[in-house]
């Protein structure tokens, strides 16, 4: 079984103090010898103190997770809280990896990359260390592989709804889309 890494579930009052038991229980052994007496007290006691001090703490448990101790279906959704709180196969995971690009930068690379294609009759390759070349100008660390393989991804969604349109309007077209993203882009970036 793997090791769990606690969790940075904090608790506040009553519920972030432990029960103690008192020293007599946990401590001290009789002196007369009626060890065997004294071992049947103690256990009795060791199960009725936590038990009264954790069903005293439970409305405070229900308070906490925001959850009615009266209301239907209580113990389902307390159970539920405290195991998505506490147990890892309950938790939702965090994605790994970077972080996907958003939609419009995706879409205005492919439309660069197809614009210089058009434009001035570059490969995919050549288009993308072009466009590299002027993004590290910008201040922006990306090579030409990487954005070659942003544009394959890229052309595998847009590249069907331009089969059927001819060069030239695709050309115009594609100028006109580049140029609106790039003056909103800049745009943004003055406020």
């Amino acid at each position: 079984m793997a090791k769990r890494k606690t969790q940075g579930v904090k608790y506040a009052g009553e519920l972030a103090i432990p029960i103690v038991l008192p020293s007599w229980m946990v401590d001290q052994r009789p002196e007369d010898g009626s060890a065997a007496a004294f071992r049947e007290l103690r256990r009795a006691f060791a199960d009725l103190v936590p038990s009264t001090q954790r069903l005293n703490k439970l409305p405070l448990l229900f308070k906490h997770y925001g959850i009615d101790p009266k209301g239907k279906d209580c113990w389902p959704k307390l159970a539920m809280a405290l195991a998505v709180d506490h147990v890892d196969g309950f938790r939702i995971a965090k994605r790994k990896g970077r972080k996907p690009s958003p939609k419009g930068a995706e879409f205005e690379l492919w439309a660069e990359v197809r614009l210089l294609q058009i434009e001035g009759r570059h490969s995919v390759s050549r288009a993308c260390a072009l466009l590299a070349e002027h993004k590290r100008k910008e201040g922006k660390e990306v090579t030409g592989a990487t954005l070659r393989r942003r544009f394959g991804a890229a052309n595998k969604k847009y590249a069907k709804s331009f089969e059927d349109v001819s060069n030239e309007k695709a050309q115009l077209w594609l100028l006109q889309v580049v140029n609106a993203m790039q003056t909103r882009s800049s745009s943004a970036g003055r406020r």
